[in-house]
């Protein structure tokens, strides 16, 4: 025999040890024969050569482990708990975080609401904790319920260099008691060289809710959490919470008359918007990337499209709840889609939520955002558009001629109709 032959021989050999050792850990690790001290730290998705479907069944019996512990480990801190002077940050024994994969392997619904309705403290420390400081932010808000008893807030997602977008939008849809229970504000991080244009917008408007983290792709999810944060803590009266980008157009008169046919009961758990399912992990090499470290599955749960989309405050309180318990990821409506998977709350699917700004004029009517409106041009013409007589203020568009250069530009004027 020869060396070469040897060789082939004895790596063969070790490839099926290999694959039989392999295979023996995942057949151990869901039988639960092999479950001892720190394993499931150690277990990592790439370590499995089977099914990927092996790894979610073994993450399922590891999340009813861990709920069962944590249940029994909650009983024997009950009279503890019932005491005011214990320290309750303590922490468990137990191992609940798999980095590689969502973090956290704990019944996060049950101990948002028992949280939200009595106050019990979490059992685990935050994974995702939100240590920025409010650069800005708008005083508590007020609405009048004696005119309207549906009260919305609207947040806009902005980019912080993008004060003429925000301008527009405060001139035509977001104009400041347009409607009487409508408020808008607008969530922003952190550009240094642009700071000193943020601060004359907060001194005419007062609408900016800004945090110190910096203004990036990669920190969006951040400042939607801000937004969460916010809105449950500054403004608890609001029925309704709509988050937007501020390249979209939302005709608010469509959307309050789709809540209004809603009953108050299914209204509290409302999440709506154009859903998607099955959508793709990026893979590529753009700055959207996602590595298989940080989310290893080659699709998102459903979620809901992160342009525009709408929730009650009650929906909004369980997301800011259970936000320091789930890991962050760039992406900001997927990662709110892992969030409500883990909350079990279904979205609510409506193509109403997105059309092209090229389809206005046909949906005008019954739609109820509108987006790529990159220009304060071309949302000033959609927002003319959209508006009727009967609005109690709208704005009025005129075109001139710049004698200078000859161009088309477009002038607002806040009159009557």
């Amino acid at each position: 025999m020869s060396l070469k032959t040897t060789l082939m021989t004895v790596l063969t050999l070790a490839w099926i040890v290999y694959i039989l050792r392999s295979i023996y850990r995942d057949i151990s690790l869901l039988s639960g024969t092999s479950f001892h001290g720190d394993q499931p730290v150690d277990f990592r998705y790439g370590m499995s050569i089977c099914n990927p479907y092996i790894l979610h069944e073994f993450m399922e019996k590891m999340e009813k482990r861990s709920v069962t512990e944590n249940s029994t480990w909650t009983e024997r801190h009950k009279t503890k708990e019932a005491d005011a002077s214990v320290n309750l940050t303590f922490e468990p024994p137990f191992t609940y975080y798999m980095p590689s994969i969502h973090p956290l392997h704990i019944d996060l619904r049950t101990l948002v609401q028992r949280h939200i309705k009595n106050g019990v403290p979490f059992p685990v420390s935050p994974i995702n904790p939100h240590p920025y400081k409010y650069i800005h932010r708008p005083p508590q808000c007020e609405f009048n319920t004696s005119k309207d008893n549906l009260t919305i807030m609207v947040l806009i997602k902005s980019y912080t260099k993008h004060s003429v977008q925000r301008y527009a939008i405060r001139e035509t849809w977001g104009k400041a008691n347009l409607y009487p229970n409508v408020k808008v504000a607008f969530l922003l991080a952190e550009a240094n060289n642009f700071q000193r244009y943020v601060e004359s917008e907060v001194s005419l408007y007062n609408d900016v809710i800004q945090e110190d983290f910096t203004d990036n792709y990669w920190n969006n999810t951040i400042k939607t959490i801000m937004g969460f944060n916010w809105v449950t803590s500054y403004c608890p009266t609001a029925k309704i919470v709509i988050f937007a980008d501020d390249d979209h157009l939302l005709h608010m008169g469509n959307i309050m008359a789709f809540l209004r046919r809603i009953s108050s009961d299914k209204m509290k758990t409302l999440y709506a918007g154009y859903l998607i399912e099955d959508g793709l992990v990026n893979r590529g090499k753009n700055s959207s990337t996602i590595p298989v470290t940080e989310y290893p599955y080659p699709t998102w749960p459903p979620y809901l499209r992160g342009g525009s989309f709408l929730m009650s405050l009650e929906v909004a309180k369980s997301f800011a709840t259970a936000f320091p318990y789930v890991k962050s990821l760039p992406v900001d409506d997927a990662y709110l889609g892992i969030v409500a998977y883990k909350l079990n709350i279904a979205a609510l699917h409506d193509n109403r939520f997105m059309q092209k700004r090229e389809r206005l004029k046909r949906y005008r009517k019954t739609h109820f955002s509108f987006n790529d409106y990159k220009t304060r041009e071309r949302l000033v013409a959609a927002w003319n558009t959209i508006s009727l007589p009967d609005t109690a203020q709208f704005i009025k568009q005129k075109q001139y001629i710049d004698k200078s250069s000859g161009k088309s530009r477009i002038r607002i004027s806040n009159k009557y109709s």
